[in-house]
C-alpha cells in the first residue's frame, strides 16, 4: 500500500499501474524449481487490474477465512479455505472497515485497523464485524509474532509491538522505526521485514537487514522450514513476487505477470495468500510452510499439561521397576 491516503490517490493509482485486462501473476521457471506453485483462491468482480484489490485477509477461528473488499464495496467477506472462491459464494458479508491494515490473526481473533486515516486498533468476530476498537497506533502492515503470538503492526510513531492476550491490548513502540507498509516477522521472532525491504529488531529497532531494492515493494511474508528457511518473499505493486536470501539480500524473481499486488497473509495451510487487484491467490512451497501461526494459548497449554502427563508417567514407571528389583 502507498504511504500518502488511498482515497486521495486512488484515481492516480489506477492511472500508474493500470495494466492490460486479465493480467495473471504466474510463477517462473526458477520459481517452479524452488517449488513454488500458484492457484486462484478468490476471484472478484473488480474490473480494474491497477486498482487496489483486496486488502486484509485472515483466518478467522472457524477455519474461514475474512477478506476484506473495501476498495470495491466496503466489505468483509467470510469464504470457506478452499480455491474457486467468488463473492457470490462467501458465507456471508458485512460492512468492513474503509482501507483496513493487513489482517492478522492471533489469540483466537483476527485484528487490523480502522483505517488508513484514523490508525486505530479493531478486534473482528468471525462474521468479520467488529466488536472492539483500541487507541493503538495501526495504519497499515500487520503481522503474527510466531514465537510469542504478538502482533507487529505499522502506524504513525513507527512499528509497535501488541500484546493481545490480554483484556485489553497493550503496545510498545519499537524505537527508531520508521512508518512503513507491509511487514512480517522472521522464524525465530526477533526481526521485522517491512515493504522498504529492511529488517529491524524486534526489542531494540536497530537494523539488520537491508535495504534491498525492490521496485513497487509492499506485503513481505517470511518462509519457514525447509531449504528456504528465513528468505523472505515480497509482493510489488508491478505484478510481480521476489525471493530474498536473510543473509545475502539476493533477490531472485519467482513470478511475474500480475496485477496490482499488495498485502499478503498466512492462509492457515502452511501457504500464503498473495493478493491482486481482482483476486487472491493461494502460494505454496513444496517441502517449506510459508509462515506460521504462533500457539494459542489453550495450545500451550495443552501442551504443558502434555509434558507434565509424560513426565508423571516416567516417575510412575521408575517407582515401579524400583520396587520390582527390590523384591
Amino acid at each position: 500500500m502507498l504511504k500518502l491516503s488511498k482515497i486521495a490517490i486512488l484515481a492516480s493509482t489506477m492511472a500508474v499501474f493500470a495494466l492490460p485486462a486479465q493480467a495473471q501473476l504466474t510463477v517462473n521457471p526458477t520459481g517452479t524449481g524452488l517449488g513454488f506453485s500458484l492457484g486462484t483462491f478468490l476471484t472478484t468482480n473488480q474490473t480494474c487490474n491497477g486498482c487496489v484489490g483486496p486488502t486484509g485477509v485472515a483466518v478467522n477461528s472457524d477455519g474461514n477465512v475474512i477478506v476484506n473488499n473495501a476498495a470495491t464495496d466496503g466489505r468483509n467477506y467470510v469464504f470457506s479455505n478452499s480455491n474457486g472462491q467468488t463473492l457470490g459464494s462467501a458465507l456471508s458479508s458485512v460492512t468492513g472497515a474503509n482501507y483496513p491494515a493487513a489482517y492478522a490473526t492471533s489469540n483466537g481473533s483476527v485484528w487490523g485497523s480502522t483505517g488508513f486515516n484514523s490508525g486505530q486498533l479493531i478486534k473482528l468476530d468471525n462474521a468479520g464485524n467488529t466488536v472492539a476498537t483500541y487507541n493503538v497506533p495501526v495504519t497499515l502492515g500487520l503481522w503474527t509474532n510466531p514465537v510469542n503470538g504478538h502482533l507487529i503492526g505499522s502506524g504513525s510513531s513507527g512499528l509497535v509491538d501488541i500484546n493481545v492476550s490480554g483484556v485489553t491490548p497493550t503496545f510498545t513502540v519499537i524505537p527508531g522505526t520508521p512508518f512503513v507498509d507491509g511487514v512480517s516477522v522472521s522464524p525465530d521472532g526477533t526481526t521485522v521485514y517491512t515493504n522498504i525491504v529492511n529488517g529491524y529488531n524486534i526489542a531494540t529497532g536497530a537494523p539488520v537487514f537491508g535495504p534491498v531494492g525492490i521496485g513497487g515493494a509492499d506485503g513481505t511474508a517470511v518462509i519457514y522450514g525447509g531449504a528456504l528457511n528465513g528468505d523472505i518473499l515480497v509482493n510489488t505493486n508491478f505484478g510481480e513476487l521476489w525471493l530474498l536470501d536473510d543473509i545475502t539480500g539476493s533477490p531472485t524473481l519467482i513470478a511475474s505477470g500480475g496485477s496490482r499486488g499488495d498485502y499478503v497473509a498466512l492462509d492457515g495451510q502452511g501457504g500464503l495468500f498473495v493478493t491482486q487487484s481482482n483476486e487472491v491467490l493461494r502460494l505454496s512451497l513444496e517441502g517449506g510452510t510459508i509462515g506460521t501461526a504462533a500457539p494459542e494459548p489453550t495450545t500451550w497449554a495443552m501442551m504443558i499439561l502434555g509434558f507434565a502427563g509424560i513426565g508423571f508417567m516416567a516417575y510412575r514407571r521408575r517407582n515401579q521397576n524400583a520396587a520390582l528389583r527390590a523384591v
